[in-house]
């Protein structure tokens, strides 16, 4: 008696298959058999619908504190690299500072050497 209900729930399934789709009684069967009887991965197949993809829901809290550390993120990268910039252009104006004061120096020792 048990094995007739499996079978009466098995014909059922592949009959409700069948209804939901265009596969015949004998496709249905061998894709319900695949799918471990499960109707609904039968249908998503069928229909080409992949499983579900859902998304961890954050709390509204959690989504303010999360925009929060994003935005605070951005903009200290976007001021390390404005403090970078302005290093590297004060160690330029230094170099060069320093290369003018060697060329003044060297034309005030060239001129005395003139003079004597």
């Amino acid at each position: 008696m048990d094995n007739s209900l499996c079978e009466d729930k098995k014909q059922e399934l592949v009959e409700l298959v069948c209804r939901q789709t265009k596969y015949t009684k004998e496709e249905a069967s061998a894709e319900l058999e695949m799918a471990g009887y499960d109707y609904m991965q039968v249908l998503r197949m069928y229909l080409g619908v992949s499983g579900k993809q859902t998304q961890p829901s954050l709390s509204l809290n959690q989504s303010i504190f999360k925009e929060f550390r994003n935005f605070l993120d951005k903009e200290a990268i976007a001021y390390q690299e404005r403090n970078r910039s302005t290093e590297e252009n004060s160690n330029q104006e230094d170099s060069n500072q320093e290369d003018s004061n060697q060329e003044d120096s060297n034309q005030e020792d060239s001129n005395q050497n003139k003079s004597d």
